[in-house]
């Protein structure tokens, strides 16, 4: 299955402690992932600005400063990463003032597994993602409220200045209903809003269509029966109800899940307060059927592990590379090729992967005046710049294995790979080695015999003059 990606910042000035945070990051099963480390005060400020990494270790001591200052610095120029607090003892003390400075967990050091690493950073991530989420979906219905709001006081305020418009006032609030009702009405959303006591006060014709709610049910306002149609469709109802109830017991929360049907369908289910000014007066729910998108990621997923596969069970080497000529991914094949364990082999340059003898000593891939002309350097160069797929390239390189060098000769075909986060190149290498040797050999025999054919025809000649001469 493919994995998610994440960049990880420790910032931590003991170099024990960033060993053992590696080791237990080497344990991830959730995800791959990079770690980077910095060591001081400064530098970490520096980096938390930044936000290039998903989630930031923190430790509590960094010299004559400490984690708390660095948190709180940090939220104050408006970091909306996730931190962990790490330090090397329990102190209950601190742990509260790290949950309010912003951390988003807290471990100690002494006490810390892989499981419980893993843990607090998808569960760190994920939060803070909701976070984002919920806060922008809210200051979109909280905008919308307060202009709708706006409206209604301005309304108001002609009203008690001057009555004499009053006809005209209650025509423009009526015009603002309808522009109301014709805009839920146009979304393909499906929209409930009910009061605080769960009583239907509104909803588009879309929420009717979704769930297939008959008019003449909607008709009787019969809340009770109306929840009951549409809990028998859901597959798990019981764990749908729950949610509702604890919303209403907790009039400010918002909510986000998925509902799935027992005829396949699912929808995607957002419920957020709705306020007039600071009061919570109901709650409006929306429905958007996302079964299509769901199939769609599902097939997606299929073929991604349909290459997987295709990509380790390959006959050929295959490889992913960077532009900086870095493997990312490499078959089993290639690893088979190298004899070097898989893991250590990611990162390196090509040259590096298979040993070739100019990556030796010193020097290394793309060092030595020969590197330019290496087949792999240059094709897979070729294809970033120039976008187009190169097939069947043939090549040599010189490599060394077990104190013995050897020429191996290559075709080469490469691939521009795109992904949402960077353009690699797809390189297929088959050792053609024996084929190009009895090419060779072949070439060679068709020139010998070429050369005897025409020796032999002249010895004939020449025996047939001698002949004739000896007759005269």
């Amino acid at each position: 299955m493919h994995k998610n990606y994440i960049k990880i910042l420790l910032i931590e000035d003991d170099e024990d402690d960033y060993a053992m945070v590696k080791e237990l990051l080497s344990g991830l099963n959730f995800a791959d992932f990079s770690l980077e480390c910095v060591k001081t005060y400064a530098e970490g400020l520096k980096e938390l600005r930044k936000a290039d990494h998903d989630v930031y270790l923190l430790d509590y001591r960094l010299g004559s400063r400490n984690g708390l200052e660095l948190i709180r610095e940090a939220m104050g120029a408006g970091c909306d990463k996730p931190i962990i607090f790490l330090t090397g003892q329990e102190d209950h003390g601190v742990d509260m003032e790290a949950i309010r400075s912003g951390a988003a967990d807290y471990l100690v050091k002494a006490q810390l597994t892989t499981d419980m690493l893993e843990l607090s950073v998808r569960y760190s991530i994920a939060r803070k993602k909701s976070e984002r989420e919920l806060r922008s979906y809210r200051d979109r219905l909280e905008d919308r409220v307060k202009e709708r709001t706006e409206q209604l006081e301005t309304a108001n305020e002609k009203l008690q200045v001057e009555i004499a418009e009053h006809k005209r006032a209650d025509e423009a609030l009526q015009d603002s209903h309808s522009l109301l009702v014709a805009t839920l009405e146009s979304t393909a959303d499906g929209i409930l809003v009910v009061d605080t006591a769960g009583k239907v006060t509104s909803y588009n014709r879309s929420f009717l269509e979704l769930w297939r709610i008959p008019e003449a049910l909607v008709a009787t306002r019969d809340d009770e029966q109306l929840l009951q149609f549409v809990l028998v469709q859901l597959l798990n109802p019981d764990v749908f109800l729950n949610k509702v109830r604890a919303l209403y017991q907790t009039p400010d929360a918002s909510s986000m899940d998925e509902l799935v049907f027992k005829d396949g369908r699912i929808f995607e289910r957002y419920s957020q307060p709705q306020r007039i000014d600071d009061t919570v007066v109901g709650r409006v729910w929306s429905f958007r059927d996302i079964t299509e998108r769901k199939l769609a990621e599902s097939e997606v997923g299929d073929q991604r592990d349909t290459l997987a596969k295709i990509f380790e069970s390959a006959p050929y080497i295959m490889m992913l590379v960077t532009k900086d000529g870095r493997v990312r991914n490499i078959n089993r094949k290639g690893v088979a090729f190298a004899g070097t364990p898989k893991e250590e082999l990611l990162g390196l340059l090509c040259g590096e992967v298979f040993s070739c003898l100019n990556s030796f000593g010193s020097l290394s891939c793309g060092k030595t005046s020969e590197c330019p002309d290496c087949p792999v350097r240059t094709i897979v160069k070729q294809t970033f710049e120039t976008g187009q797929n190169i097939y069947d390239a043939e090549g040599r390189m010189t490599f060394r294995k077990d104190s013995r060098e050897f020429v191996v000769e290559m075709s080469i075909s490469t691939a521009l790979v795109k992904d949402k986060d960077a353009e690699q190149v797809l390189v297929t290498i088959a050792d053609i080695t024996e084929r190009a040797k009895q090419t060779r050999e072949i070439k060679y025999l068709n020139r010998l015999y070429s050369v005897l054919s025409r020796v032999s025809q002249a010895v004939v000649r020449a025996t047939s003059a001698e002949t004739f001469l000896a007759g005269c």
